[in-house]
């Protein structure tokens, strides 16, 4: 399974399982954090990191906004991997753990809620960031990015759950 296939997933479990209105993979922007999937559901942001291999998500706790949680995306969090690349024993606090199986993806762990406001797992977080790609979204629609050189796939999920998301056009 390669980091593409997961990213691919990743957006379909986004837009379906977790229900978000927006949803946006591999979205290069001014924010420092490059997101390999982004979905916002009620308001709050969920960040899907994903991970082909041992070496990636090992690489991954070297990042300055995983060394210092609230400078990260995503009022919750979580890695997607094959089935047992990862234990949850080795995840950070409070983040989540799904593995994409043949038929399927399975939840092995949740996003923790902390005991913050509001019961998300990551009350503190980079809002500026968050909007920052939102933003970015928005002007890449109005035609203000040429869609060639971006690898971006953006969905806006109709309001009937049944129907597929809507894919955009953005390459």
């Amino acid at each position: 399974m390669t980091h593409a296939d997961l990213v691919e997933r990743a957006g379909r479990w986004l837009a379906g399982t977790k229900r978000c209105v927006v949803v946006a993979t591999e979205i290069v922007s001014a924010c420092a954090e490059t997101p390999d999937a982004i979905g916002w559901y009620m308001g709050n942001a969920i960040l899907v990191e994903c991970k082909a291999s041992r070496g990636d998500f090992l690489a991954d706790a070297r990042k300055s906004f995983r060394q210092h949680p609230p400078s990260g995306l995503g009022a919750y969090r979580y890695y997607m991997t094959p089935p047992g690349l990862v234990s949850p024993k080795e995840l950070p606090d409070r983040w989540g753990l799904v593995e994409v199986h043949a038929n399927g993806v399975r939840v092995i762990r949740e996003s923790q809620n902390a005991d913050g406001p509001w019961g998300v797992a990551f009350p503190e977080r980079n809002h500026r960031g968050e909007t920052t790609i939102l933003v970015s979204l928005l002007r890449r629609e109005r035609g203000e990015y040429t869609r060639e050189t971006h690898r971006t796939t953006i969905a806006i999920v109709p309001e009937e759950p049944a129907q597929a998301a809507l894919d955009l056009g953005v390459a």
